[in-house]
């Protein structure tokens, strides 16, 4: 799946989305950048620059892994995928329209039952350390819920099997 993140507001619908959700839902797939680059303000190149190496850092999972569709497409609540692949796995969370709900875990799939797995979350600061977890722990129990509030929130959660 071919996914673009694009300028806001979106030339088309005239919708306005943050650069990470817009960011997060392309590297779900094979992302690319459209719109006039030219426009974007050096923080947002800046922000996608580091998008772009996290997508690296993920991407043979995300294009060769197997696919986990964790929660229903047109679902009520967020959104959620896992790719599992090699050494780990990648989530992508999204929560696409306002919910005063607070999101629940995550249950994870296709991890070994007896494997550790070191655990970051892009949506807890940077000075968080990652934490480490049992492949059956976070299937069993899932992943704590840190999802950002409000509409367009989005976070990426890599796993690597220890």
């Amino acid at each position: 799946m071919a996914s673009w993140a694009t300028g806001s507001p979106n030339a088309i619908t005239g919708r306005r989305v943050p650069l990470r959700f817009r960011l997060h839902t392309a590297m779900a797939g094979v992302p690319g950048l459209g719109g006039d680059l030219t426009r974007w303000t050096l923080d947002e190149l800046a922000e996608t620059a580091r998008y772009v190496a996290a997508y690296k850092a993920v991407r043979r999972t995300v294009q060769h892994g197997h696919l986990h569709r964790l929660t229903e497409p047109g679902g009520p609540g967020p959104r959620a995928v896992q790719y599992v692949g090699g050494d780990g796995a990648v989530l992508f969370e999204w929560r696409p329209a306002p919910d005063s709900r607070p999101a629940p875990p995550v249950r994870l799939r296709g991890l070994l039952f007896g494997a550790r797995y070191r655990v970051t979350d892009d949506a807890l600061p940077v000075t968080a350390p990652p934490a480490l977890f049992s492949g059956s722990a976070r299937m069993s129990h899932g992943l704590p819920p840190t999802l950002p509030p409000g509409p367009s929130s989005s976070r990426t959660v890599t796993l690597r099997k220890e």
